[in-house]
C-alpha cells in the first residue's frame, strides 16, 4: 500500500492534481478502448490526463488482467503483470503498463486496477529511491513494522504462515496455494508491488491502522498530519459516478460505499453497511485479509499491543 505517496505530498513533491505524465512520461497520451454498439472496438484519445488522484482512488482507467474485461485480456496477451517474479523492474511495468488502452476516461469510472503499482512507480521517480527503500526508511522503521517488506527474508521463513485456497481439482476442500518455502515471497522481487506485493505480520499492520486511527501519529512518531489522515479517509469520488460505484469488483453490500484514496470509506449519509457504519475506511488483502479504522471508535486500550 503505497502511503509513501501522501508523505511526499506534505513535503510538496507531490501534487494529487499533478499529471501521471509528469513523473512517467510515456503516460502523456493515452488512448482509451471503446467497444461500438456492432461489437467492434475502437482506440480513442483519453479526454484529460491521468492524475495522481486517479491512481489513489482506482479512477485512473487501468485495471488488472486477472479482471474479465477486453482490456484485462489484453494486459494478459501483453504480459502486464505487477509481479515482483515477472522479471520487469517498476520502470519497466510503469512504461508498458502506459502502452496499453485504458478501461475508461480518467475520472469517469472506478475500477479495480494496478493504479497503487503505477503509483509506487510515481514515488520511486519523485524520492529517487526504490519504493520498499522508502517505505522501510519513511514509514516501516518509524513505526516498529520489523517484520513488513517485499521479501520474506530466510530468518522469518519458519514465521511465514502458507496460503490456502479451495481444491478445485478434487471439488471440495482446501489445497495450499503458495507455500512458505517455494513462495515468490521468499526470493528477491524484480519489482516493488503496491498493489500486493507485500507481506508482513498482523501486528505490524495494526500498527500501522492505529497510526491512521490516531490521526497520522503513533507513540509519539508523527507519519501523516491530522490533516492529510482527513483527506485519505473521507470519499472522494465525484458525485456523478452513482451510490454504487464500487459494484465492478463487489457483487453486493456496496450501496453507500465510497473510496478515499487507497480504501473503501462508507459515505456520511449510508446507514450501516456490510463494510461498517459511515466514516469506516477499510480495504482487503490478496491472502483473503482485511482491516478497517472507525476513528469515531477508536478508543480501545493500546498500551497492551505496543
Amino acid at each position: 500500500m503505497p502511503e509513501g505517496a501522501r508523505i511526499r505530498v506534505l513535503e510538496g513533491s507531490i501534487k494529487v492534481s499533478d499529471p501521471v505524465s509528469r513523473y512517467i512520461p510515456e503516460f502523456a497520451d493515452l488512448k482509451v478502448h471503446v467497444v461500438n454498439q456492432d461489437g467492434t472496438s475502437t482506440l480513442v484519445a483519453a479526454d484529460k490526463p491521468m492524475t495522481v488522484q486517479h491512481l489513489l482512488t482506482h479512477t485512473s482507467g487501468l485495471t488488472y488482467g486477472f479482471l474479465p474485461t477486453p482490456v484485462g485480456r489484453m494486459y494478459q496477451s501483453d504480459g502486464v503483470d505487477s509481479d515482483g517474479a515477472s522479471g520487469m523492474t517498476l520502470a519497466e511495468f510503469a512504461i508498458k503498463t502506459a502502452g496499453q488502452p485504458l478501461l475508461a476516461h480518467p475520472g469517469t469510472q472506478w475500477n479495480y486496477s494496478i493504479s497503487m503499482d503505477i503509483l509506487g512507480r510515481v514515488v520511486e521517480v519523485a524520492s529517487n529511491q526504490r519504493f520498499g527503500d522508502f517505505l522501510k526508511a519513511r514509514i516501516f522503521t518509524p513505526l516498529g513494522m520489523k517484520d513488513s517488506g517485499f521479501q520474506v527474508s530466510a530468518d522469518q521463513l519458519d514465521r511465514f504462515a502458507a496460503n490456502y485456497g479451495p481444491d478445485r481439482q478434487a471439488g471440495s476442500g482446501i489445497t495450499v496455494i503458495d507455500d512458505p518455502v517455494e513462495s515468490n515471497f521468499a526470493k528477491p522481487p524484480s519489482q516493488d508491488s503496491g498493489g500486493g506485493g507485500m507481506v508482513g505480520t498482523a501486528r505490524d499492520y495494526l500498527r500501522f491502522a492505529q497510526m491512521l486511527a490516531n490521526g497520522g501519529s503513533l507513540d509519539g512518531v508523527r507519519i501523516l498530519s491530522e490533516t492529510a489522515v482527513d483527506e485519505m479517509t473521507k470519499d472522494q469520488l465525484p458525485a456523478e459516478l452513482g451510490d454504487s460505484p464500487l459494484a465492478t469488483l463487489i457483487p453486493f453490500g456496496v450501496n453507500g460505499l465510497g473510496f478515499g484514496y487507497c480504501g473503501s470509506v462508507v459515505r456520511a449519509n449510508a446507514g450501516p453497511t456490510a463494510f461498517g457504519g459511515p466514516g469506516q475506511y477499510s480495504w482487503g488483502g490478496a491472502a483473503s485479509t482485511d482491516f478497517w479504522i472507525d476513528r469515531r471508535q477508536s478508543w480501545w486500550a493500546w498500551s497492551s499491543l505496543s
